[in-house]
């Protein structure tokens, strides 16, 4: 059965395929675990990268510049740190209870052993941050015959559902990190319940005041 998503298009997942998503990751991560024995549900990076962007809207480029110094689990935030690509600046965010949960299980990954500093430690240099992921996705497509899946639209999918929650542009652009608003809009994607959530209220307005006039009218006779 292929995973073909409906907006395509639109360069965003709809909610019935994230679900689609969490799914095949998990029983990736079940089946490649079957008869180990470990406290970590994740098999490998993939699923806790894939999940890590998905939550904060990142590209995985930056997901993987994560130290576990730039978590701070008193206070709830995780920084998101700025270099010369359109993340210039830290970006400091709140560590929702969902997140929190993925990231405490994605270090107990024997991976951590090594007390590397990073989130994600390269498998061979656990001094350096994990770079490419690849052939490891290529091979995930393959295996699961999930042929449509890419970071890019991971993004476009975290910035239009953050905006069907009732967030502005400009909430949108600094939950991006970006600097400029123009580039959050091409990120940004009016899904058909927006359009027909948006209509419903308008169209209530437009009722209220028709029967606000009909009664004045009745009220003139």
């Amino acid at each position: 059965l292929k995973f073909i998503p409906k907006n395509l298009v639109h360069k965003y997942y709809s909610q019935e395929e994230r679900v689609e998503i969490y799914q095949k990751l998990f029983v990736r991560d079940r089946n490649k675990l079957l008869g180990k024995i470990g406290s970590c549900p994740f098999y490998d990076y993939l699923t806790p990268l894939i999940l890590i962007c998905i939550y904060l809207g990142l590209r995985p480029s930056y997901a993987l510049k994560i130290k576990k110094t730039d978590i701070y689990w008193e206070s709830n935030m995780l920084i998101i740190r700025g270099d010369k690509g359109k993340v210039k600046q830290p970006q400091y965010t709140p560590l929702c209870n969902g997140l929190d949960v993925i990231i405490k299980e994605w270090l107990q990954h024997p991976i951590h052993s090594s007390k590397s500093q990073w989130l994600f430690p390269n498998p061979i240099d656990h001094k350096s941050h994990l770079v490419d992921y690849s052939k490891l996705v290529k091979n995930f497509k393959k295996t699961l015959s999930f042929e449509h899946f890419d970071f890019t639209t991971v993004r476009h999918t975290s910035a239009t559902h953050f905006q069907s929650g009732g967030h502005d542009i400009f909430k949108t652009q600094r939950f991006l990190g970006h600097g400029n608003v123009t580039t959050t809009l091409r990120y940004s994607h009016h899904t058909d319940l927006d359009i027909k959530r948006c209509y419903t209220q308008y169209s209530e307005m437009v009722d209220n005041e028709i029967l606000q006039a009909r009664a004045l009218v009745a009220g003139t006779k």
